[in-house]
């Protein structure tokens, strides 16, 4: 996996994922940013998968997953997610993490394309 931040102003952050990627890449990515000091101010992330040729995911990857990014919520109240994916496995969990996620103060969305992903952070 390649990933790729790039800060966009002091409000929010763009990821690109590249080549085959692993559930378990993503959650140590995830950890990594919770513990950045920027992760306090932003208030969006696009996550854009597209670029992600194929995806390793295992159900004890998604339950561990989701409770990193809960308990994350927890001290960061408000977050807009979204995640810009095409490949199947992918989009399977990214539709799971996303309805888990409604318990929480993070706004996750689902999208085909950076473009619509982008009006909706806006």
């Amino acid at each position: 996996m390649t990933l790729k931040n790039s800060w966009e102003d002091d409000h929010g952050l763009y990821r690109t994922f590249t080549g085959r990627t692993s559930c378990a890449e993503i959650m140590h990515a995830n950890t990594g940013l919770h513990s950045n000091p920027r992760f306090d101010e932003i208030k969006y992330i696009i996550n854009d998968f597209t670029g992600v040729s194929e995806f390793e995911v295992s159900a004890v990857d998604i339950k561990e997953s989701i409770a990193i990014d809960k308990a994350a919520s927890k001290s960061k109240r408000k977050l807009k997610v979204a995640m810009v994916a095409t490949e199947e496995s992918l989009l399977s969990y990214a539709h799971l993490y996303a309805l888990k996620m409604e318990e929480t103060s993070f706004e996750c969305k689902i999208f085909t394309n950076r473009h619509d992903a982008c009006l909706w952070i806006s």
